[in-house]
């Protein structure tokens, strides 16, 4: 049987919809409330009918402020709206933002929608909401809420016998871990960065025979993986801090020391590279967490969240190194090209199914599909060295130094394209 707040809804909403505009001014007044929760973030949307805005914004209780004031006054909103609207999480408050404010037109004039967004410590999967909007004013006034993110859509009637709403989104432990693996997955595919550093990892290792090409990658792979998955527990557990403006511009700069070093070597990989990888590894490990922070770790169950989403990074890592390693090898050894174009079709078969499932815009399929195509031919009448060991370590190099500049300037290069 639904709860009497829910069941009231339906009537609540034809009244929002048909109820004359002089009727809401602090008496029987209704504040459709929308909540969308995502990650850690709570946006809050309320709706607040022109009448009743004079009390939200601060105003006199005779004025009667034009769309352009109200507009005006929207900060003012947003401090009455975080202290009246107050969100709570696994315990811990959610901490309201700046807000901001648009004028809705409606058939019976007009009203104020009032956004502000709330921070929450973890990943929001229970949600409680304490309601006190306009009560001192309008005993009889109700918030209409209705929230998104949490599950199925859920709707809610505030009164002043009935402000407080808990919503608990209720996932089983196997569906939390399959989304943070995925994610995991998805932060490779479209991190375009530790891509790059990848494929600098293999340029050299293309041109050993098969089994010494076979056993560089295991061992460069192995400490880049313990390396950032040190940091990457450590910096989502809270035990290590390090500032994104520090970690971001010295990812890009590890891509740049790579690939210039296969710039400057013709022959086997430098007996370092683990030991340089390893290092790197670390940083890499921090702008990981960095993602994952954004992202939110749930309250429950965090140490298998964070591991199922670095056992995801890890796979997208390895899809990478099974894609690119046999395809570089074949084009070192001048294997005829069916082979070569076999590997290449592959590789963009594995890029259309999943890049663009996991966000990554169509263009980057087509140039990616693109690059190999080009790079299959240019081996034919070219050598590798030629073509894969300074043309791609080059273009890295490039890419890198562009993606140092535009986080040291915090500058936007290419509309952003760069990723």
């Amino acid at each position: 049987m639904p709860h009497p707040a829910q069941s009231a809804v339906p009537a609540l909403l034809a009244a929002a919809l048909l109820a004359p505009a002089a009727a809401a001014a602090h008496q029987n007044s209704l504040t459709p409330v929308a909540l969308r929760a995502d990650g850690r973030a709570v946006t809050v949307t309320a709706r607040i009918d022109a009448l009743d805005v004079n009390e939200a914004l601060g105003a006199g209780p005779g004025a009667l402020l034009t769309r352009r004031e109200a507009l005006a006054r929207a900060a003012a909103g947003g401090r009455y709206l975080g202290a009246r609207l107050s969100l709570t999480h696994a315990g811990i408050p959610c901490v309201p933002g700046a807000a901001s404010a648009a004028v809705v037109e409606r058939l019976d004039g007009w009203a104020l929608a009032l956004t502000v967004p709330y921070a929450c410590a973890h990943r929001v999967e229970t949600l409680t909401v304490a309601y006190g909007l306009f009560f001192d004013v309008d005993p009889q006034h109700r918030g209409l809420a209705t929230l998104d993110g949490l599950g199925p859509a859920r709707q809610f009637v505030f009164q002043s016998d009935r402000r407080r709403w808990t919503v608990d989104a209720a996932v089983p432990l196997r569906v939390q871990l399959g989304h943070y693996l995925r994610l995991g997955v998805e932060h490779i595919f479209t991190g375009y960065d530790h891509v790059a550093f990848v494929v600098a990892l293999l340029v050299l290792a293309g041109s050993l025979r098969a089994r010494d090409g076979l056993r560089h990658v295991l061992a460069v792979v192995t400490s880049f993986t313990v390396a950032h998955s040190l940091t990457l527990v450590a910096a989502a557990l809270g035990w290590v801090v390090a500032p994104g403006r520090v970690v971001e511009p010295v990812i890009a700069l590890s891509i740049l020391h790579v690939a210039a070093s296969n710039l400057r070597r013709r022959g086997p990989p430098p007996r370092s590279r683990p030991l340089t990888t390893f290092a790197f590894g670390l940083v890499h490990g921090l702008g990981f967490a960095d993602v994952l922070r954004e992202l939110g770790l749930p309250a429950r169950a965090t140490v298998p969240s964070l591991l199922a989403f670095n056992v995801g990074v890890e796979l997208g890592q390895l899809t990478v190194v099974l894609a690119l390693l046999p395809l570089l090898q074949a084009m070192a050894a001048r294997r005829p090209l069916a082979a070569q174009l076999a590997w290449a079709l592959g590789l963009g078969a594995l890029a259309i199914a999943l890049l663009p499932r996991l966000g990554a815009p169509r263009a980057t399929v087509v140039a990616l599909a693109l690059v190999v195509a080009l790079a299959v031919v240019a081996a034919r009448h070219w050598d590798y060295d030629c073509v894969i060991r300074r043309g791609l370590s080059l273009a890295l190099c490039l890419l890198a130094l562009l993606w140092t500049v535009e986080r040291l300037s915090e500058i936007t290069l290419f509309r952003g394209h760069l990723g």
